[in-house]
């Protein structure tokens, strides 16, 4: 027999090998997906409600059943985002007991206000970020809401207030969404900005989804395999079975305070200028942080760590400098709780349903005249 001969034999024996390894190891692998969708699908969601600890909890919702803190909890932090042109996302319309959202993506508040608005008829749109929105509060006790029943205290009769903020938004997004909403005809006696918070946690300047939205748009072989493996069953399980907690905590640059506030300023020029051209009254509102004026001694989540804290108090000393106190399209709400014990916050960053609407007070005072002259 002939050394071709003989190696023949070897060669299709080791190719068979290889063969029923690669199958194997591929049947192994399908068999470890399958039973990785099956424990998803067998997985209690994740609740919102272990964000912090039950016992901390309780302190900051007085008076609530552990059953309706849990439900509140998990409605507020386990609803989905929507896809949307220039702002990149919405909030997904939802119904639950405590949280929902219309399907024109507002919060809705006691009262259902009809949207579009009706020509002629004079509203309050409120932009901002989750503390806007009311993150950790029942649909009647967000700071809108709270907005909605001063203004009606006060003119004597009821305004409609809708409640526009989002989720991580800071300013760019929402000069672009107040845009959108005055090209569409939907145009406000007088618009909101609650801002601060998200202006210095996103301070250069890129929404939440980029990275993400960067990586689908990244056709490379590298990014399309990432992709690929993130799909696996196996995958999202093991991000589902980490450790559930607030989320991590921003360091922030503080040397970057300067062009927080410098990006800030533009957005509201740009805005003001575009409220003015359409005849609405545009409200600058500055709020409160744990990281500036409160004594965190008395912040019930402190221990879990405050966001960006040094940048935030960078960017409000320094904003607190330069403000113009008699600016009448800007209000400085930063400094209410400053030498006070109060409970203003329900978890890390987000207020407290009291807090809402004594910050609520606070703006209906100001746009009173503008609403409701004598």
């Amino acid at each position: 027999m002939s050394p071709r001969e003989r190696t023949a034999p070897r060669l299709v024996g080791a190719y068979r090998g290889c063969a029923l390894m690669v199958l194997n190891g591929l049947l192994t692998l399908l068999l470890i997906n399958l039973a990785a969708a099956l424990l998803l699908a067998l997985l209690p969601q994740r609740s919102g409600s272990q964000l912090y600890r039950d016992e901390v909890l309780a302190q900051a919702y007085p008076g609530w059943s552990e059953d309706d803190r849990r439900q509140l909890l998990d409605e507020t932090w386990n609803r989905t985002y929507r896809y949307e042109p220039y702002v990149q996302f919405r909030e997904q319309a939802f119904s639950g007991r405590f949280v929902n959202v219309s399907s024109a993506g507002f919060r809705q508040g006691p009262e259902d206000p009809d949207w579009p608005p009706r020509e002629g008829e004079e509203s309050v749109f409120v932009f901002g970020g989750s503390t806007a929105f009311g993150y950790g509060v029942a649909d009647h006790e967000t700071l809108p809401a709270a907005l909605g029943r001063h203004l009606e205290a006060t003119c004597g009769r009821p305004l409609p207030v809708y409640n526009l903020a989002r989720s991580n938004y800071y300013s760019t997004q929402e000069r672009i969404l107040f845009t959108q909403l005055l090209s569409a005809g939907q145009v406000p006696r007088a618009a909101v900005f609650l801002d601060g918070l998200n202006d210095t946690l996103y301070d250069r300047d890129e929404p939440k989804f980029t990275g993400r939205l960067a990586a689908l748009m990244d056709e490379s072989d590298t990014s399309v395999r990432r992709r690929a493996v993130k799909t696996l069953a196996l995958f999202r399980l093991l991000r589902r079975l980490q450790p559930t907690g607030p989320d991590a905590v921003t360091a922030g640059d503080p040397g970057r305070a300067p062009q927080v506030l410098e990006r800030w300023r533009r957005n509201r020029q740009l805005t003001t200028a575009t409220a003015e051209a359409a005849g609405a009254h545009a409200l600058f509102v500055w709020q409160p942080v744990p990281a500036w004026g409160y004594d965190l001694e008395h912040h019930l989540f402190a221990d879990t760590g405050i966001p960006a804290a040094e940048l935030l108090a960078r960017v409000y000393q320094r904003m607190d400098r330069e403000r113009d106190p008699e600016d009448p399209q800007f209000l400085w709400l930063a400094d209410v709780q400053e030498g006070r014990q109060d409970l203003f916050y329900i978890d890390r960053v987000h207020y407290s349903a009291a807090f809402n609407a004594e910050l609520a007070g606070h703006i209906a005072e100001r746009l009173s005249p503008v609403l409701c002259p004598p």
